[in-house]
């Protein structure tokens, strides 16, 4: 079983595990973030509980010992927990009240309740939903090891799987390239249209400041990568200050293991640090049609300026040739993200 506290190593946080008598204060915690809780999720029979109704959840719950409340000196401040999914795989949930979000606290929490789960109950897996478009969630799950796993319509499914339990796939790591990771990537695209130069104006262009290379390697070998342009070559793009993304490809050996997700996910990441919004182009011809799928299922939308070639949006009438230069440029909202 679960301890009854758990410790997360933070000072002035603890978790412990809740019961019936803590229905007055779970009960006025939801009321407080009624907008907070179903902005991003389905939260709606929580929020239409009332006091006795709650202590009937909480009692239900008391029964499994998986349900915990976060608490910061004395005070209920949100919710993590384990639902058994099919031990020793683990479903977990979480939430904060809004004024502390942003703290690392639901982090630290979560941190700390998976660390229990293994040494007590010998979990192997955790799972965890994200409601699309919450990226602060996304970000707690990322910072803990989580990796995309699936996705559907409205929501991802992330996954942790704990040390120990390895993973009989390659693991997808990403990384700011440097000096040896530039070799390593002329190498492994020397069969592609991409000369060595390419990749020495990159590394000149990240030692100077200009953008930020990326590369994924499925354990130590090379999977792809992508850059960060911090001032785009498009110009809506560039008078909003939005980086772009460009450039993002993953060698065929290494795909299908998620390396093309990590580095949209990263470079999503690392973008959020200078601007609300991140941005990318893509081809429109069917070679680029498992790209379209991905930045869609991203939450990608496009920027409502039609097609551009060269930078430049192309006139009603226009004939074009359908190569590699008529791109739809795309954007996404990252506030919130850390």
């Amino acid at each position: 079983m679960l301890p009854a506290v758990i410790d997360p190593g933070v000072d002035g946080l603890s978790l412990h595990a809740l019961s019936n008598s803590d229905a007055v204060a779970l009960h006025a915690l939801v009321q407080r973030n009624r907008r907070h809780l179903t902005a991003y999720g389905d939260y709606a029979e929580e929020v239409a509980r009332d006091v006795e109704q709650t202590a009937a959840w909480l009692e239900s719950v008391q029964v499994a010992g998986m349900t915990y409340g976060l608490n910061w000196r004395g005070e209920l401040i949100g919710l993590v927990g384990l639902t058994p999914v099919d031990p020793p795989r683990y479903g977990c949930g979480y939430w904060i009240d809004e004024s502390h979000a942003g703290r690392g606290l639901t982090r630290a929490g979560l941190s700390a309740l998976v660390a229990a789960a293994k040494q007590s109950l010998g979990a192997t897996d955790v799972y965890a939903g994200v409601t699309r478009g919450n990226l602060a969630s996304v970000g707690v799950l990322r910072s803990l090891g989580f990796e995309l796993a699936e996705e559907f319509p409205t929501y991802e499914r992330f996954h942790l799987r704990l040390a120990g339990h390895p993973d009989p796939r390659p693991r997808i790591f990403v990384a700011t390239a440097d000096d040896v990771a530039f070799q390593q990537l002329a190498s492994a695209f020397i069969d592609w249209p991409k000369p060595s130069e390419l990749f020495d104006e990159y590394r000149r262009r990240q030692a100077s400041g200009d953008a930020l290379v990326l590369i994924a390697c499925a354990e130590s070998e090379v999977a792809g990568y992508c850059l960060v342009e911090w001032t785009s070559s498009y110009p809506p793009f560039a008078s909003a200050g939005v980086p772009e993304i460009i450039d993002l490809n993953v060698l065929p050996a290494q795909r299908g293991l998620g390396a093309g997700r990590r580095l949209l996910a990263e470079a999503e990441l690392r973008a959020s640090t200078r601007s609300d919004t991140v941005g990318l182009r893509v081809g429109l011809y069917a070679d680029y049609g498992v790209a379209q799928q991905m930045y869609v299922r991203a939450g990608f939308v496009p920027d409502g300026r039609g097609v551009s070639v060269n930078g430049q949006p192309v006139p009603p009438g226009a004939v074009i040739r359908l190569d590699d230069e008529p791109v739809l440029a795309l954007t996404r909202c990252v506030k919130g993200r850390f």
